[in-house]
């Protein structure tokens, strides 16, 4: 199995992909994530 990561535009856009079985799940992550991920917060 691998993993591959896609960006999806929007949360809905997410949900129809999930809900069409073109993808089989995903994450909703803030846009300063990164960010916050780098400043350990």
């Amino acid at each position: 199995e691998s993993v591959i990561i896609e960006e999806a535009e929007d949360e809905e856009q997410l949900k129809e992909r999930v809900e069409s079985g073109a993808i089989d799940g995903g994450l909703v992550l803030p846009r300063d994530f990164d960010e916050k991920l780098k400043q350990n917060k």
